[in-house]
């Protein structure tokens, strides 16, 4: 049984491709460590509290650097402009 990559109350990143051209992003803060079918999945709160995810370890990433995080929460086109529809407008 693989270990997890993402320690409680570690941020880590969620992308999701959403139609056509336009990708969402958001840091997420990991609250609990659960093992589905021998592999690793987290539950995950946003930073607001508000919203709560349980999502596999392939699905994340650690965060940028602090001075790339502007981004984080948006919707962006893969074009670079930013969506002004779903969890992510501006």
């Amino acid at each position: 049984m693989p270990g997890h990559r993402f320690e409680i109350g570690e941020s880590v990143i969620y992308s999701e491709r959403r139609f056509p051209a336009a990708i969402w992003t958001a840091e997420l803060i990991v609250i609990e460590q659960i093992t589905r079918g021998g592999e690793p999945v987290y539950h995950l709160r946003d930073s607001r509290g508000t919203d709560e995810y349980v999502l596999g370890e392939h699905e994340l990433s650690p965060p940028p650097d602090s001075h790339d995080r502007k981004h984080l929460g948006r919707c962006a086109s893969e074009a670079g402009r930013v969506c002004a529809r779903g969890r992510g407008a501006s």
